[in-house]
């Protein structure tokens, strides 16, 4: 008689043999010359270690995400097919075909331009009228006149493509302002989940929220420095010191450990260490799936300091604008007069060499990329310095100016202007940031809307279709639906929807599904099959 002890690992399995007495075994091997040895009966296999699904999970779910998206864009061309064939037959095949060389284009999308291949018009014009497309944007909602159907269509295809979050969905945009509510709501979940504070209604707290809400829109106070004051504000609201901290990092940005959120301090990723994320992160999108499964419930208090924090981007995204597309107007123009005054500078301080490295050059005589100016604006990627990696692309930036100037324009008074600005990281802001994804899509609903309605006037395609256009920029799949697989028939275990009866072949889209979808069986199979 004997035992057999196994230690089964991720990447391996050990085992020995013992007699009844615990004694570990000896048994016979054979060498390779013929002799037998008496080993012990111990030993270990190693193997890789088997992927986890997350990462089959989260390119699944981004394929799905960019399917759903570019039915939008098929969608509304669809409906202003009648408007813009008429004018410009080729303008959809230009527009498809975008990124081909020129001789693999087909006949309908050869041309000059891309966008608008007019006699009268082309693209050299139309950049000269709208510089970004929220200058497109603005000029829409401001104008009762007729516009050009293509204008029309570039600006709501933008609109669906990057339609915003739905942290507040159901909610319109003035009911968004009043983040006193979330605070609340968070400090219900800590109670519920946590019980880091005493088990008090949220509202009790108003003042200390109103006061955090007041902190988080001043742009005057510095970062650093707001960190230690939204802890203290918290703290007051009866959170523990450390559980205050970690709040208050996660809200404006900063990496946080998600255990220490959600009271469990052991909790660690796939890589074994401690779970950790920011809300800035570009990449938070495609990290927020996994967390979620982990989590379970807790998760809502993720999503409510998440919401926290979109308030505060947004807020400094729109400052005293109503629409989105004025707002980033505004910041082109500041970005534009911000650059201006940067490039005196260098003329007044800098030589035309190093004035020229930093506004144009792309690499240097190795072939890397240089972090400069040039770089900021072509894309983050292109400015990633090993030096200086824990910085983001703007940081980068600025330490790249500080390089240069802090020797020799210190005493100037614009340059001590700049030096402010870069503190408070408003310095050359660009249109397209990562920030972009703390805007909801009421905002671009309320522009949606209003450029439907000034032009529905005119386009009758537009009028009639107005509805569905908006429903199709509002409106998306319950996450129990899952896959929109036709599986009346056979094998459901990657997909459960059930259809209306009588609606078995009808398509479904995120605006038509409680019309076609049996909403109340496809949410019982959701859970059963958990």
């Amino acid at each position: 008689m004997y035992n057999i002890g196994l230690d089964i690992g991720t990447g391996s399995v050990g085992w020995c043999l013992t007699d009844e007495n615990g004694y570990l075994l000896k048994v016979n091997r054979k060498g390779n010359n013929g002799n037998t040895y008496r080993n012990s009966a111990w030993g270990v296999r190693l193997f890789e270690s088997a992927d986890t699904a997350a990462d089959c999970r989260i390119k699944r779910s981004t394929r799905r995400r960019y399917n759903r998206r570019r039915t939008r864009i098929i969608e509304l061309r669809k409906i202003m097919s009648d408007m813009i064939m008429p004018i410009d037959p080729n303008f959809y095949a230009r527009l498809d075909e975008a990124f081909l060389w020129n001789e693999d284009k087909s006949d309908k999308a050869k041309a000059p331009f891309l966008l608008f291949n007019d006699k009268e018009y082309n693209d050299k014009k139309y950049y000269e009228d709208f510089k970004t497309i929220y200058h497109l944007r603005k000029y829409l909602i401001n104008t009762t006149n007729k516009v050009d159907a293509r204008l029309i269509y570039l600006a709501l295809h933008h609109m669906m493509k990057y339609r915003g979050h739905f942290l507040y969905e159901g909610q319109t945009f003035e009911s968004i302002d009043n983040v006193e509510d979330v605070f609340v709501e968070l400090n219900n979940l800590v109670n519920a989940y946590i019980k880091e504070c005493e088990d008090k209604d949220g509202n009790e707290y108003n003042d200390v929220y109103r006061e955090i809400k007041k902190c988080l829109a001043d742009n005057e106070i510095k970062n650093k420095d707001r960190k230690e004051l939204i802890a203290a504000m918290f703290m007051r609201a009866d959170y523990s010191k450390k559980y205050s901290k970690e709040v208050a990092v996660a809200i404006l940005g900063y990496e946080f450990n998600v255990g220490i959120i959600v009271g469990e301090n052991e909790l660690t990723g796939e890589d074994n260490k401690p779970l950790k994320t920011k809300f800035s992160d570009a990449n938070y999108e495609e990290q927020e799936e996994n967390i979620s499964s982990v989590l379970g419930e807790k998760y809502s208090i993720i999503e409510a300091l998440k919401k926290i924090y979109s308030w505060k981007v947004l807020h400094g995204i729109l400052g005293d604008n109503t629409y989105i597309s004025s707002a980033m107007f505004a910041k082109y123009n500041i970005h534009k007069q911000q650059l201006s005054e940067l490039k005196q500078l260098f003329h007044k301080y800098a030589s035309q060499d190093e004035y020229s490295d930093f506004f144009h050059k792309e690499k240097d005589k190795s072939g890397n990329y240089i972090v400069n100016y040039a770089n900021y604006i072509k894309g983050i990627k292109r400015l990633t310095n090993k030096d200086n990696k824990n910085y983001s692309a703007k940081q980068q930036l600025y330490i790249s100016i500080r390089k240069i100037l802090d020797d020799r324009a210190l005493k100037d008074e614009t340059y001590q202007k700049i030096l402010k600005e870069m503190e408070e990281e408003t310095f050359l802001e660009k249109i397209n940031n990562v920030d972009n994804s703390a805007i909801p899509y009421q905002l671009n609903l309320m522009e949606m809307d209003k450029i439907l309605t000034q032009q529905g006037v005119y386009y009758k395609e537009l009028r009639d279709n107005k509805e569905l256009l908006l429903k199709m920029l509002t409106s998306k799949i319950p996450y129990y639906v899952g896959p929109l697989n036709n599986n009346n028939k056979g094998n459901r275990n990657f997909a459960w929807m059930t259809k209306k009866a009588g609606k078995e072949n009808e398509k479904v889209y995120p605006w038509n599904v409680k019309d076609v979808v049996d909403i109340d069986v496809t949410a019982e199979d959701f859970i059963t099959r958990m």
